[in-house]
């Protein structure tokens, strides 16, 4: 029995190509390997970047339970958490799964939430509040409407992403209301390109538009 080297199948027969892709066969003297090459799984290193992070954490509460007489302060907890945020933007990016853009979104919101987190560490100079999350978001919401235009393919999918990064923009003038941010137009700055982006994708994409909106809403 001989095997094509093209197709991994066994052929029975005197043939000397293989009867799919016309590739010749080779009798199993001819392999260099007794035995199929062995090849680590990508999620290897998702793996590998979880066990490091909680190595981490666990040095980290080793040393804190030993030094609280010296220094009573949960310090541990805080670089957990901010390791915990940073080992899950890694992860997703590591990982094959998801499409670009649900790791471009996802990303995104873990971002913002470490740098709303640097800044609460900081004693909270709202810096992330009225600066990092209007651009960003404003940003992310122009990024997600380029690629919902120009993907028909995955145009269901980014336009998803795209309808949560619209209800992401209103967590700046939010923000704002709450005293948690100081600039007014800046706090409105995300709001104002969710209304145009979303004009612009029902000028050139309406059909499109009007289909996922009927979807989701029955309209």
């Amino acid at each position: 029995m001989r095997r094509c080297k093209n197709c991994g199948i066994d052929c029975i027969g005197s043939d000397p190509a293989c009867p799919l892709c016309g590739a010749p066969l080779e009798t199993p003297g001819d392999t260099p390997y007794a035995y199929p090459k062995y090849r680590i799984k990508k999620y290897i290193a998702k793996k590998i970047l979880l066990i490091l992070s909680l190595s981490m954490i666990l040095i980290m509460a080793f040393i804190n339970y030993f030094s609280w007489e010296k220094a009573p302060h949960a310090w541990a907890v805080e670089i957990s958490i901010g390791i915990l945020l940073i080992w899950a933007l890694c992860s997703l990016w590591i990982s094959h799964r998801p499409s670009m853009g649900a790791k471009l979104f996802t990303s995104s919101v873990i971002l913002m939430a470490i740098i709303t987190y640097i800044d609460v560490l900081m004693d909270f100079n709202a810096w992330s509040t009225g600066y990092v999350i209007p651009i960003y978001s404003s940003l992310l919401t122009i990024t997600l409407t380029i690629l919902t235009m120009a993907g028909r393919k995955n145009y269901p999918r980014f336009f998803s992403y795209m309808t949560i990064s619209v209800l992401i923009c209103l967590l700046s003038p939010l923000l704002y209301v709450f005293s948690l941010a100081k600039i007014k137009w800046l706090s409105m700055l995300p709001l104002l390109c969710a209304v145009i982006c979303f004009l612009s994708l029902a000028i050139i994409r309406r059909k499109d538009m009007k289909r996922e909106l009927g979807k989701r809403f029955r309209l």
